[in-house]
């Protein structure tokens, strides 16, 4: 299976709470995508 790293420029506002909800949310549906996350990086 390919490795992939997903980036994003994150605005203003948004907090690394955010971020891993979003990443828990992506970890529910990813199997609709055959796909599999294995970290996230919030800098």
């Amino acid at each position: 299976m390919p490795i992939y790293m997903d980036r994003h420029e994150l605005p203003d506002g948004v907090t690394s709470e955010h971020v891993a909800q979003i990443h828990a949310e992506d970890m529910r549906i990813q199997h609709n995508f055959n796909c599999k996350g294995l970290t996230y990086w919030c800098d």
